[in-house]
């Protein structure tokens, strides 16, 4: 009986004995059954984050053509900026108004050693600070989290951060940094390409430099306006209303500006020379 069972022995000492085949369909195995430890990843609350954003539901503004029936409400004002592609956020309002990174409260539960779940939320880091934009030319102060703000140093400052064209970005800024984008595009467009940038320098009797941004014929004169056209209309409306208030007239503004808005500058240096305007003030 003895031998027997040093026989049953050898040969369970030989079933169990590792090999080669055996180690790598253990270590095969191992991948296919990953350790039931928790492991703390930011990949799964990012994609959360992510999910928040694209998520959202907004509205297809339509688009009239000429000749459409009059819409029952038209804005008082005109849309200053472009629609945001991801809409305001419906939840954790608080992040339209700032760069909050896309992120948002969460919510979770405290678990204590007896097993009682307690509900709790965590809420971003979020302080205020203020950053200068070269671009804009002034300081930005607004609400971000702690991540942007490190983001933004790590970036090379706030116009950098603003201007990436990565898709991630986008969603990062919400309505908030979309308008700062905006604005910093169009300051960016402007001094790249200003309104007058061939216009002619000259100088006055005082021997200051002045820019000359129009050249007109006025009865057969050439003159150089150093004025633009909205300086010129604000010239003329007072003139104009006092023509109509001697006629017993009124003329707003707005009328005015319909009347008036697309005429040539030659036609409104010859309409205020017409009512005796001194042109010394705007021409050289």
């Amino acid at each position: 009986m003895k031998s027997v069972s040093n026989s049953g022995a050898e040969h369970l000492s030989q079933v169990l004995k590792p090999t080669n085949s055996n180690l790598g369909d253990l270590s095969s195995g191992m991948k296919l059954f990953p350790s039931s430890q928790r492991s703390f990843s930011t990949i799964n609350v990012l994609l959360r984050e992510w999910k928040l954003v694209e998520s959202r539901q907004i509205p297809t503004p339509k688009s009239y053509q000429v000749g459409d029936s009059k819409p029952l409400y038209i804005p008082k004002k005109k849309i200053e900026f472009p629609d945001y592609p991801y809409g305001e956020s419906p939840i954790y309002k608080q992040s339209n108004k700032g760069l909050y990174g896309a992120s948002f409260i969460q919510f979770g539960n405290n678990i204590a050693e007896s097993k009682t779940k307690t509900r709790r939320s965590w809420s971003p880091n979020v302080i205020r600070k203020g950053l200068w934009s070269e671009g804009l030319d002034k300081k930005i102060s607004i609400k971000m989290t702690a991540k942007v703000l490190k983001t933004i140093t790590k970036e090379g400052g706030i116009d950098k951060y603003l201007t990436k064209e990565k898709s991630a970005r986008i969603k990062e800024l919400g309505p908030a940094g979309w308008k700062l984008r905006y604005r910093l595009l169009k300051a960016q467009e402007h001094a790249a390409n200003p309104v007058h940038q061939d216009a002619e320098t000259v100088t006055d009797v005082n021997g200051s430099p002045v820019t000359v941004l129009y050249k007109v014929v006025v009865d057969g004169e050439p003159l150089r306006v150093i004025v633009g056209k909205r300086k010129l209309l604000h010239t003329l409306f007072p003139l104009e209303q006092m023509e109509q208030k001697a006629d017993g007239l009124h003329l707003s503004f707005k009328k005015f500006l319909e009347v008036n808005a697309t005429r040539e500058v030659a036609e409104i240096v010859s309409r205020l020379k017409q009512l005796d305007f001194d042109l010394s003030t705007i021409i050289v």
